[in-house]
């Protein structure tokens, strides 16, 4: 069996921590949340750019359990997909356990990361994340379209009647990719089929994914 550990998200579910929170209801994980005020600039301090100097969310920390060695000491982890793997890989879930189907998985997640979401993001970017000065009206409908290409490339994945991405199994590309769905919905950004529809309804019914929502503070 995996070993316990306390873990320490930085980062909230209306953000991309909120991949971190769902894996670990989904791991059934105890987790404490520290919610940075991302647009008052608590991602800045010197307390929190020790933890990440690169100054983003989500940073995940790690303290081992107390049957652990004393030296191996707490782990600060980064980066979104990297702490999804980490922590599958710790506790031994939501990684298939085929490597036709995990190299399927690694696919997906790098597909999100450099098709799906860089569009996404960079729309957000020059649309209220970047002061005026910065932004660039006229990128937004290159982004549009890049993004609702990806789109119609996972609506042909679904179009068979999976339930998940990779069939009937929940996995990290169904975190990954569900969550980046969801911001791309919330943005009411792209045009979304009905497979994919379909599908962001069945990943919220999911008891994890009701858990992790279920973290938003009120005040927002």
């Amino acid at each position: 069996m995996p070993k316990q550990c306390t873990y320490t998200l930085y980062g909230s579910m209306l953000n991309r921590g909120g991949r971190v929170i769902w894996a670990l209801e989904e791991l059934e994980q105890k987790y404490e949340i520290i919610d940075l005020q991302l647009f008052k600039g608590e991602q800045r301090t010197p307390e929190f750019l020790q933890l990440n100097p690169h100054g983003k969310v989500p940073a995940l920390l790690v303290k081992p359990s107390a049957d652990e060695q004393v030296d191996s000491g707490n782990e600060i982890l980064i980066e979104s997909m990297a702490i999804l793997y980490t922590l599958a890989e710790r506790h031994q879930a939501l990684l298939p356990n085929s490597s036709a189907e995990r190299a399927q998985c690694h696919q997906l997640m790098a597909y999100c990361a450099t098709e799906l979401e860089p569009p996404l993001w960079t729309q957000a970017k020059h649309s209220f994340v970047y002061p005026e000065k910065r932004r660039v009206d006229a990128i937004i409908p290159s982004c549009l379209f890049e993004y609702q290409r990806a789109l119609n490339y996972l609506e042909a994945i679904l179009s068979d009647g999976r339930s998940y991405l990779l069939g009937d199994d929940f996995s990290l590309a169904d975190i990954y990719i569900g969550q980046t769905l969801m911001w791309g919905r919330s943005r009411k950004f792209g045009e979304l089929g009905e497979c994919c529809a379909k599908y962001i309804k069945r990943l919220k019914s999911r008891p994890a994914w009701q858990r992790a929502i279920a973290t938003v503070s009120p005040q927002n």
